[in-house]
């Protein structure tokens, strides 16, 4: 039997010689990729510089970066020479290199400033200034008295890179102290993770910094605006009963304010399914304004009805009695605020 010139036996050896084609070639490729991965692991000395921390956006659950990241590794060229950003690009794009990056970025770094640097002995050093928008771990249970962790998390693609950590991996500058935060601690380490792409393990070099609202945020923010509609309510709950047809509209007015409050001060957070302590002293400072005013309502429309004068001078009994509500309500609210700051 022919097929236009070729035997069928002819076809029949061609398809069995491509077969063996593609079968030897992928074996040679996964032998290869099994000599990489199974090769010496390529150390690369890592350090970063934290520079600034800024925007912290809790809403969106990130902040931004200002780093300086240096990294270095042996590769075999024997000459100096040093090549500054675009070229410094080019020059990593030629080469193979550990192509460290942030694994919890947000948006993609941002570089302004790299540079390239080889030695004689092998060795090259790669510098990079930039920013970069990276997600954050925010705690909101005690929200806005708890210490939060923005981590930083520094990788490489591939599972050979192994990062060694020189005692100096961290260190932090003083202008991290930003946007009403102050530092009270951080940690680092270097560890092995399971990598996103593959079924492997990578290196990876893990930055813990934890910051905290500073005094000052709280009284400007928090405390002066709440203890003010507190004292307004206390004053307008004591003052003599005749007036009482002027205590409505302030305690409406009160009550607008401290809801405009409570949507300025939750507009930095995103929604939560459970009450922080932050709702519970602004849910009581509320209830307060709110027993206030349904009370000079009632009071004012029933003697109003009745057509009664209540005397200028009130008793000690209604004294007491007026201050009592107050100032325990005062006392709550306070130790709310301590037991938050305490934890």
């Amino acid at each position: 039997m022919r097929m236009r010139g070729f035997k069928f036996s002819h076809w029949i050896q061609c398809i069995l010689c491509f077969v063996v084609l593609v079968w030897l070639s992928l074996g040679c490729a996964r032998s290869m990729a099994g000599e990489l991965s199974n090769g010496p692991a390529i150390p690369v000395n890592v350090h970063l510089h934290v520079q600034e921390i800024s925007n912290i956006d809790a809403t969106e659950g990130t902040f931004i970066l200002y780093y300086t990241l240096t990294y270095d590794w042996r590769e075999n060229f024997g000459f100096d020479k040093q090549y500054l950003n675009s070229k410094a690009t080019s020059f990593l794009n030629t080469i193979w290199e550990p192509k460290l990056h942030f694994a919890n970025q947000a948006e993609s770094p941002v570089i302004y400033e790299q540079s390239v640097i080889t030695h004689k002995n092998g060795s090259i050093v790669v510098n990079q200034y930039g920013q970069v928008t990276l997600r954050a771990d925010y705690y909101f249970k005690n929200f806005p008295f708890d210490t939060q962790n923005f981590p930083i998390l520094i990788t490489s693609p591939y599972e050979k890179v192994k990062l060694i950590d020189t005692g100096e991996s961290l260190t932090l500058n003083e202008t991290i102290k930003k946007n009403s935060w102050h530092l009270t601690g951080f940690n680092h380490s270097i560890e092995r993770v399971p990598n996103t792409f593959a079924q492997s393990k990578v290196s990876q070099l893990k930055v813990s910094i934890f910051m905290k609202r500073d005094e000052l945020y709280y009284i400007t923010k928090m405390y002066v605006p709440l203890l003010t509609f507190i004292l307004i309510t206390c004053a307008i709950f004591s003052y003599p009963d005749p007036d009482f047809r002027f205590k409505i509209p302030v305690l409406l007015t009160c009550l607008v304010l401290i809801s405009l409050f409570s949507l300025r001060v939750f507009a930095e957070i995103p929604p939560v399914s459970y009450l922080t302590r932050l709702d519970h002293i602004i849910a009581l400072s509320r209830l307060w304004l709110i027993t206030g005013f349904i009370y000079s309502l009632t009071i004012y429309l029933i003697r109003l009805s009745r057509k009664e004068e209540t005397p200028d001078v009130l008793s000690r009994r209604k004294i007491i009695i007026r201050c009592c509500f107050p100032l325990g309500y005062f006392f709550i609210w306070l130790f709310a605020v301590l037991k938050g700051i305490s934890l």
